[in-house]
Formats: structure tokens, sequence, C-alpha cells
């Protein structure tokens, strides 16, 4: 990327040109998938063409929405996880259901803002078979499917 400003610019220390947001679409810490290319100097010119160094400088999103990341594993046979992300503290509602739509699972629980799991065992649901779980923050639900294999 390159940004050309002939008749030049004023800036004080430490402020910012410009803002870049990317989105992740794999898992992983984005500061460590990017960085300045290597093979062309990132740098800035100032007055009568002085260089200085240029950097990337990252930046942690606090603010969350709600957010499922979903079951871990599914299929499963023993064990899962559901982990899901709240904005701040709160009351939050959890159901699974059979096919049938029969309710084998009904909770309402407080948990704390940031990222939380529950884990469900092999005892918690029964047998085999195909689930729906629903999970109920605010006015926002998230519903998803499990399968619980022999």
């Amino acid at each position: 990327m390159s940004i050309a400003i002939p008749e030049g610019m004023t800036m004080e220390r430490n402020e910012v040109m410009y803002i870049i947001e990317v989105e992740a679409i794999r898992s992983g810490r984005l500061s460590e998938m990017m960085q300045l290319s290597e093979t062309v100097n990132p740098e800035i010119y100032v007055t009568d063409l002085e260089t200085r160094a240029l950097g990337i400088s990252w930046r942690v999103k606090t603010e969350t929405d709600f957010s499922v990341t979903g079951t871990t594993p599914n299929p499963w046979n023993t064990n899962t996880n559901i982990t899901f992300e709240l904005p701040q503290d709160g009351m939050v509602s959890f159901k699974v259901k059979d096919y049938t739509g029969r309710k084998v699972i009904s909770t309402i629980d407080q948990y704390g803002a940031g990222k939380n799991t529950i884990q469900l065992s092999r005892s918690d649901i029964g047998h085999s078979g195909v689930y729906v779980y629903e999970l109920r923050y605010g006015d926002k639900v998230i519903s998803g499917k499990m399968i619980l294999i022999d």
C-alpha cells in the first residue's frame, strides 16, 4: 500500500494517519499472520526525503457481540463444549431439544462478560442422535446442531 501526498501533510507525533481494519477468516492471531514486507523497506518520507521507520500497531477489540463458536467436538460421544461470548455479564438461557422437539435440557444461568463454555456429557443427553441447542441472551437467540454418536 502506498499513499502519495505531493503537497505534504503536517502531523503531530503519534497521530494516526489511517487505520486498516481486518477480519479473520480462520483461527489464529492476526498479528502472527500479517507483517510488513521485507522486500520493500516499510518507511515514511519526511522533509527533504528523510526517512522514518514504519510499523504496525495492534489493538485488540475489547467489545464483543453475543456469539456462539459452536460445539467442539461435533459429532461427539462422551463430552462436548459449547463456547460463547457475551459483551457484558448477563443471564443466558440454554436449551437442548431432540429431533422430535422434545426438551432434553433447559437451564438459565448467570455468565460473565467474555468467553464462556457449557460442557455437556453423554449422561446429560442420554442416547445418540441429532440435537438442536439454543442459547438466548437478551433479545438474541443463537441455535446450532450437534450429533451424539455411540
